[in-house]
């Protein structure tokens, strides 16, 4: 088990590093994307939406806590929103779900 938790660990942080290289350089992004995203043929389109993906990122909490930091009322907010809709039958309780001790620590 702690081996799994180390691997995961490694993936969680080399995926923040990325995730922060992205916020710092997001036009080399964009411009990467038209030559490695699948779907990323539209420089002035990635661009969009990285600066999207990187607002959507950040928050009070990740500024506190750390980029990747999960808020979990934020999450049962929307858990709650969903069942309200109709979209998922059942309650989802993210207190039971929603973990950040894997998170490399600041």
């Amino acid at each position: 088990m702690e081996r799994e938790k180390t691997f995961i660990s490694i993936y969680i942080e080399a995926y923040r590093n990325s995730a922060q290289w992205m916020i710092d350089h997001p036009e080399e992004a964009a411009s990467l994307a038209v030559k490695y995203a699948i779907d990323g043929k539209d420089e002035k389109r990635n661009l969009q939406i990285i600066q999207l993906r990187n607002a959507s990122s950040v928050s009070p909490l990740t500024e506190e806590k750390g980029l990747g930091t999960l808020d979990g009322n934020v999450l049962q907010q929307a858990a709650d929103t969903y069942k309200q809709l109709g979209l998922i039958k059942n309650d989802i309780n993210m207190a039971e779900v929603v973990t950040n001790e894997l998170l490399p620590k600041q």
